[in-house]
């Protein structure tokens, strides 16, 4: 089973929906960068370490959607049938929204993605 999304797949928001996804997932994490490691350290080496954590910081794992999700929407609804998995979240002005494939990530990833979009 996959566990994290893929870089092709990160590549598919655009810019508005990749800065929504630093604020909510990368920023905390280059806080606490800075709070571990001295001000003697040089530019490049904060840079450095910046770009690691932006780049693997993204690539989103199954638990980290889910819980993007049930904090926008206070729940989702996951469901398989014997196929395939679906998620299914409630959003304004359609009752609710559908996300299907055979991996749980990747419909957990178009349900994201959607509300990154917005």
């Amino acid at each position: 089973m996959k566990q994290h999304i893929t870089v092709k797949q990160l590549k598919e928001l655009s810019k508005k929906g990749k800065e929504k996804l630093m604020d909510r997932f990368v920023d905390a994490d280059i806080r606490l960068l800075h709070s571990i490691f001295p001000k003697e350290k040089t530019q490049s080496d904060r840079k450095f370490l910046k770009s690691t954590i932006e780049e693997e910081r993204l690539l989103l794992s199954i638990g980290e959607m889910i819980e993007f999700l049930e904090e926008k929407f206070n729940g989702i609804i996951k469901t398989s049938d014997e196929k395939q998995f679906i998620v299914s979240i409630k959003t304004s002005p359609h009752p609710i929204k559908q996300f299907y494939s055979f991996e749980l990530c990747d419909a957990l990833w178009e349900a994201v993605k959607e509300v990154l979009e917005k």
